[in-house]
């Protein structure tokens, strides 16, 4: 009897062993399935949000497309952001670097090399000049106070200064 139950226990550990070895059939039958894995793809750039920013950058833009992967970096033109944060595998957030006037193709390469890229996709507008105002006091024409009319202003100028003693005489008492 303990040799039937050796052999019966061979017989089942060997079977086990032929099991895990066999290949893995599909559902049709038609053979052997082999995982080949993912390949990579590269992202595609769709559009940019707003489209054009000053050349001083500092614009925050959101990128949308398809593809991208934690660790993308950008470039507009061929200036690199140094703030991108991928937001899912559709949507970027950075902000624009300094640029040169005119339009810049806008690129996203993942980690594993692969890009998309925007033809002329963001536009750098070059700063309009902010104008200074200025006076010229030289054209003001003044006149000339002659006669009763400097009078007048002296004794106005007498009152104001007598008002203002007052007060400051009242305000000790």
């Amino acid at each position: 009897m303990k040799m039937k139950w050796k052999l019966m226990s061979c017989l089942i550990l060997l079977a086990c062993v032929i099991l895990q070895a066999a290949p893995v059939m599909p559902a049709s039958g038609s053979g052997t399935t082999v995982d080949t894995g993912t390949l990579p793809v590269a992202p595609t750039v769709t559009s940019i949000s707003p489209s054009s920013g000053p050349t001083a950058g500092g614009t925050y833009v959101t990128i949308t497309g398809t593809g991208f992967v934690s660790g993308a970096t950008v470039t507009i033109g061929v200036n690199t952001v140094m703030f991108v944060a991928v937001v899912n595998a559709t949507s970027i957030a950075a902000i624009t670097p300094a640029g040169t006037a005119g339009a810049q193709n806008l690129t996203v390469t993942n980690p594993d090399g692969l890009s998309g890229t925007l033809s002329g996709g963001f536009t750098y507008v070059a700063a309009i000049p902010t104008p200074t105002p200025s006076i010229n006091w030289g054209s003001i024409n003044w006149g000339t106070i002659r006669g009763p009319a400097i009078i007048g202003i002296i004794i106005i100028v007498v009152m104001v200064v007598a008002v203002v003693v007052w007060a400051l005489v009242m305000r000790r008492i």
